[in-house]
């Protein structure tokens, strides 16, 4: 299942699809040392994934959201993907 617009645990999921949504990049997780967060490596680690996924084909910055998900993550990594993704609407999939 794919879901888009998480919000924080205290306020509902704005949509859910029960049908697969078209997804090019999944990340199932992505950590960094609590002595090394906020330096951003995380959205560093993201860049380079989107950019060498598919070779010739980088994903671009205004379509992070339609093309990258993201597997249920935690507050830490909510705000790490609104950033990265530039929208609260990104893709979460549910493993």
């Amino acid at each position: 299942r794919m879901v888009t617009g998480v919000q924080t645990c205290a306020l509902p999921i704005s949509f859910r699809s029960p049908n697969p949504l078209p997804t090019l990049l999944g990340v199932h997780r992505i950590w960094t040392s609590s002595s090394h967060r906020n330096a951003g490596l995380a959205s560093l680690l993201l860049d380079a994934a989107a950019g060498r996924f598919i070779y010739g084909c980088p994903i671009l910055k205004m379509r992070r959201a339609l093309d990258v998900a993201f597997s249920q993550p935690t507050g830490a990594g909510m705000a790490l993907a609104r950033s990265w993704t530039g929208t609260d609407a990104f893709k979460v999939f549910v493993e």
